[in-house]
């Protein structure tokens, strides 16, 4: 794909990985390892070996960026959702080392981590129930879901040279909800 890529559009400046997958509802002790290594595949495995092929050029320009999506799982562990959250958690340390190792040739590595966001999937899992609807809100403190367009304002921001001096970093846009757990009642 990259080399595609590459021959119709030239070298890449910028990496953005956002495939996932995930298994909903199947706990750690009952995951099979086909399914294990599937979900590694593609959130831990994919990323790594993109990166690689987009490097050796950016290498030889002395720039880049390179962008991993991650997501809020990777620090709050969610039932069920073990496999994605221990990927997204390696995601996060692969992009530290990255950033880390391509430093000398100015290539930046960061991961933005999105919380909840008003994609259809979201809404159909999330806001089809009132009762679950509510529960979610309480817990992030802007009371909101986020929107699909601040995540993209968030990965353009950190892909710009505005975002110059940053790397090795995992920005979490969540509304709030790392900081705020709803009220104690």
């Amino acid at each position: 794909m990259v080399r595609r890529g590459e021959e119709a559009l030239g070298s890449f400046d910028i990496l953005v990985n956002n495939g996932a997958v995930f298994l909903e509802n199947v706990p750690l002790w009952d995951i099979t390892e086909a399914q294990w290594d599937r979900v590694l595949a593609v959130n831990l495995k994919g990323p790594l070996f993109a990166m690689q092929t987009v490097v050796p050029a950016m290498k030889a320009r002395a720039s880049g960026v390179i962008l991993n999506i991650s997501s809020l799982g990777a620090e709050v562990a969610m039932h069920g959702m073990g496999a994605y959250i221990s990927c997204k958690g390696a995601l996060n340390a692969l992009t530290r080392a990255m950033a880390l190792e391509l430093a000398p040739w100015n290539i930046r590595v960061n991961a933005l981590a999105p919380g909840h966001i008003d994609t259809q999937e979201n809404r159909e899992w999330i806001c089809s129930d009132p009762e679950r609807e509510a529960r979610f809100r309480a817990r992030i403190a802007l009371g909101r879901l986020g929107r699909t367009e601040e995540m993209g304002r968030t990965a353009v921001f950190l892909a710009s040279e505005a975002a110059g001096y940053i790397t090795g970093q995992v920005i979490y846009a969540d509304g709030g909800l790392m900081i705020w757990q709803g009220p104690i009642a």
